[in-house]
């Protein structure tokens, strides 16, 4: 009797189509598949949505997806993508279909055993990203001519330090392509691209398309209705008057700024529906003490009883509040634990996954 082989599944936080935003492939119509779950806390992390939650697939489950778009490539992403064993099967199948597979990882983990055919995307973490010291090194020696290395900046010092690493590990000419992206408005691009070309550096000065001027980002692009509902559910909302996050003055990074918003928001939202349910059966309490009041009035020997009974309305009216505010209590604590340990409804995810 022989096994039956059990496929692998995979954790999946979003499958959309857009276009691609950043390296050599940028603006080409691209499927994304974006894996849940990273080890790295980047401080400029725009993707702090795919840390947790995420929905169980399985490789041909992924597959159909992504055919179902019709396009030639196809961009591995997360989170962090390696994080998950199955990735590899995933990408084999993918190449073997016949895509354009890359792969967009952190560095942190090991690319010796993705499939050759994958163009890997490496992303050098930087010292303001405040995740520096988890740079894999030995990655670069196993990066090719079909690969290419990124570099986020956040300030001169960033900079001054990518181009001392490219020369250290002489990736020029190597790799196929050199990135050097600004975390904006940390770093203004039009400031990078004047270093880039004030020191003649070989390397690819990056602007990502799903980072609107002005605002800061990178932030995603959407795709269609699906892509509105998805940038609704990651980014920080601007609708309200209040100012953006200024990522020059958070070190912290704008995940944790997604997260105070997001927070906020959680709060409200549960306030807000506590104070209309205190509302509706206010009214519904006062109605009953008003008919039992009535009840009493027609009866002729509790007609002396009338002033009694409406000051007992008025302070069951009073009292009515501050009991059913009391009831809130205890869904503002899960409110706030289930926000601190990540446990949030994924809006919008399953709508961008064009799954139920």
């Amino acid at each position: 009797m022989t096994g039956i082989a059990v496929e692998e599944r995979l954790r999946i936080t979003e499958i959309f189509l857009s276009l691609q935003g950043e390296t050599t492939l940028t603006g080409l119509p691209t499927a994304f598949v974006r894996l849940t779950g990273c080890p790295l806390r980047c401080g400029y992390c725009d993707s702090a949505y795919a840390f947790s939650g995420g929905t169980l697939f399985s490789v041909s489950e992924i597959e159909d997806r992504v055919r179902a778009f019709g396009v030639r490539h196809v961009t591995v992403t997360g989170g962090e993508p390696l994080a998950q064993p199955g990735v590899h099967a995933l990408m084999r199948r993918l190449c073997d279909a016949g895509w354009v597979v890359s792969l967009e990882t952190s560095g942190a983990l090991d690319i010796a055993n993705v499939d050759p055919r994958v163009i890997r995307i490496v992303d050098i973490k930087t010292p303001g990203s405040g995740e520096v010291l988890r740079n894999r090194w030995a990655n670069l020696s196993l990066c090719g001519p079909r690969d290419q290395i990124k570099f986020v900046l956040c300030d001169r010092a960033d900079y001054d330090w990518a181009l001392e690493m490219c020369a250290r590990h002489a990736l020029a000419g190597r790799v196929d392509a050199i990135l050097f992206s600004p975390v904006v408005p940390a770093l203004a691009p039009r400031v990078l691209a004047d270093w880039i070309v004030a020191d003649r550096a070989p390397v690819r000065f990056q602007l990502q398309l799903r980072q609107p001027p002005g605002l800061p980002g990178p932030w995603p692009m959407g795709s269609g209705e699906d892509g509105a509902l998805r940038d609704r559910a990651r980014q920080v909302r601007h609708d309200d008057g209040r100012a953006p996050v200024d990522l020059a003055r958070q070190q912290g990074g704008l995940a944790k700024g997604v997260l105070k918003r997001r927070f906020v928001d959680d709060l409200l939202a549960v306030f807000e529906a506590a104070q209309a349910k205190i509302h509706v059966r206010r009214r519904v309490g006062q109605r009953q003490l008003e008919g039992v009041g009535h009840a009493r009035r027609s009866r002729p020997e509790d007609q002396r009883q009338n002033g009694q009974g409406r000051a007992q309305r008025e302070g069951g009216h009073r009292a009515l509040p501050s009991r059913r505010i009391q009831s809130v209590y205890p869904l503002v604590v899960l409110a706030c634990l289930g926000r601190v340990l990540g446990f949030h409804r994924q809006e919008g995810y399953a709508v961008s996954m064009t799954v139920p």
